[in-house]
Formats: C-alpha cells, structure tokens, sequence
C-alpha cells in the first residue's frame, strides 16, 4: 500500500484539483440520459438532471447555448447531449448563517445603488451590529477577480461573522461576472458564510447557487443576515417573565412539600416540639437559599440591563461623538462617506444633549 502524502490541502484546493482532475481527463463528451428536474429561468439559463437506472448528473445549460437548440426539453425527455465535465458543489456542505453575528461584511461596488438600500436596512434592524465594506466592481471584466480579492481581504482580516454579497439588477451582460467559475471555487472555499443578493428575485447567477444562502434582493440579503434589536428585546423581557415565573411555581410546590412533611412529622414523631424548631432551621434556610438565588438573578438581570445599555446609540453620543443627518430630498439618513457633505444642503448634527441644523460654509 503506498505511504499518505504528508501534503495538507484546504477544502478549496481540494475542490480545485477534483475540478481540475476532473477537467483534464473529460474535455467534451457525449451523454444520453433521460432529463428531470427541468427549470428555465428567466435570465435565460436551464437547470436539469439526466439520470438513467445507475445515476444522475446536475447539469446547467447557459442563455448563450440553449439558444442554439431547437426546441424547449421536458422532463421525461430522452436526450443526447455534448457536455463539459465540472465539479459543484452540494447543498449539504452550506454553512449556517449566524443569528447574532458580531460584524457584518458587504462586498460590492461603493457606487452601487444596492449598497444604500442595504446599509439602510442594518441601521434599521440592527444599528448595534458593526459593518465593514469590501469595495470592489461588480461588473465588468475585472469583476471576478475583484470579488475574489475582496473574499480573500475578509477572510485575512477575520473580522466579520457573514458575507453580503450584492449587486442591483441590470441586464444578464451586467450580472455576468458572478457566473464566473473561478469566482464559484472562491465563493464555496470562503471560511465565513455568505449570503448572496445579486439583481432582482427573477435573476439567478451560479453565485447564488453556490452561496450559502440566497436572497432575492440585495435589501433581502440585509434582512436574512441581520436580526432585529427590538425583537431581540422582547425575546429577552420573555426568557425574563418565563424565569420569574418558574422561579416561582417552584417556591409553591417546595412550600407546599414542606407543610406536607411538617403535618407528617407532627404525628409521627414523640417530641414535636423539637422537630418544629428543625422545621423553622429548615425554613429558615430554605428563605436564606431563596434570597441568595433571587440576589444573583438581579445581579444578572442587572448585567443583561447594562449590556443592553452599552448597545444605546446615546451612550456613544455622550462619549463625545455626533452623527451628521443629510436632509437631502426629505430624507434623514447618517452621513458615512465625506464625499456626501456640500455647501448647498442643509444638515442636522446630533449631539448628546439635542440636535442642531448646520450649512458648511467651506469643505476641504
């Protein structure tokens, strides 16, 4: 038997050298199969199976190709098809998107449209949660490889929980880039779970196919990635009352085991005067245990309460810092980016202690 390699590969050089091996050994072959499965999507391209008694293989055919066959396949339909071999990747190898992810990371362009939608929607559901952008084009012929660097950027830098991965629609020419194969490999291989919001609902590209989870909107994909504050709130006020109240109905039914042995005592026992006096020690302990329980929970709802107060917008206001509202166009959103200031419009600076409307005169 020959010796293992010592050679350690990640999971993304191993997907590369199956494809790669794959690739090399099959260039175009010819398959007869019977097709299920069948699916046209709007963006023109097909996804189907062929499958005969020993097996099936996932096949996808592209708007560029299936443009040159004569009619529209159905499941059921005995087929011959010239195929390239490639290598997927399956549903069940997806990562879990994190419920309370402690950064959130958004790779697209910083001049997309898509990137106000979703920075609007994480303010609005989650302000306590940190973003950081990964700019980088999302069209073009530079694209992929930009996409792919901007993974890379995250993965070194560690600092985010999930991927946003998001564009705004356009035509199939302007969403191409993300049916790249390269970019497929590197989305797959990421170590942090991405969720993918390219186009509209009615776009589908192979990124969304290998993403760990699809939305179908960049503004979808915020929502998917981001829980809310408020509903985070009331989950805890009810883990709080359901405490309490088995805290509670636990004290009654102790209570009431210990009136049943005090009555059970106070007829077996020749001298009851002294198992009362063990009785009211019982109590007596059973009181003290009582209150050192109920101290540590309100040592702990204490700290929860504090936690909660360190995620107030507020608190950071009266550490000093302000937040510098546009009022362009009737609407009020943070100023991130210095390129939004002007001398033309008016803005609200929020301090701690209130709200002041300022023009700037002169930017530099």
């Amino acid at each position: 038997m020959s010796e293992i390699s010592r050679e350690i590969l990640s999971v993304g050089d191993l997907n590369r050298a199956i494809a790669g091996s794959l690739e090399e050994r099959f260039e175009t072959v010819w398959v007869s199969g019977e097709v299920s499965n069948f699916k046209a999507y709007d963006s023109g391209h097909w996804y189907f199976s062929l499958k005969d008694e020993e097996g099936q293989i996932r096949c996808v055919m592209f708007r560029g190709r299936n443009g040159q066959v004569g009619f529209m396949p159905q499941s059921g339909d005995l087929v011959e098809v010239a195929a390239n071999v490639g290598f997927y990747f399956d549903a069940e190898n997806k990562r879990p998107i994190p419920s309370h992810p402690r950064a959130i990371g958004i790779i697209t362009s910083p001049q997309a449209a898509a990137l106000k939608d979703v920075l609007s929607t994480l303010a609005r559901r989650a302000p306590h949660i940190p973003v950081v952008i990964y700019p980088t084009l999302v069209q073009g012929p530079d694209a992929p490889a930009g996409i792919i660097a901007a993974l890379k950027n995250a993965e070194q830098e560690n600092a985010v929980d999930v991927i946003l991965l998001v564009r705004g629609g356009g035509s199939i020419e302007d969403l191409w880039a993300f049916n790249d194969e390269k970019l497929a490999y590197a989305i797959a291989a990421s170590p942090i779970p991405i969720v993918s919001g390219v186009g509209h609902e009615t776009d589908v590209t192979i990124a969304d196919f290998v993403a760990d989870l699809r939305a179908p909107t960049p503004t979808g994909a915020a929502e998917l990635a981001a829980p809310r504050r408020d509903q985070m709130l009331q989950e805890l006020d009810a883990i709080m009352q359901a405490l309490l109240q088995r805290v509670s109905q636990r004290v009654e039914r102790e209570a009431q085991t210990l009136d049943q042995l005090a009555l059970r005592l106070s007829h077996a026992l020749p001298n009851p005067d002294r198992m009362r006096e063990q009785i009211t020690g019982w109590q007596q302990r059973l009181n003290q245990a009582w209150l050192v329980r109920l101290d540590s929970w309100k040592r702990d709802q204490s700290h929860y309460q504090s936690q909660l107060e360190m995620l107030n917008p507020q608190r950071t206001l009266e550490r000093g810092y302000a937040v510098i509202l546009s009022k362009a166009e009737n609407t009020m959103h943070a100023i991130r980016n210095p390129e939004e200031l002007n001398t033309q419009d008016g803005f609200e600076v929020r301090l701690a202690a209130g709200e002041v409307e300022v023009q700037f005169a002169k930017i530099r």
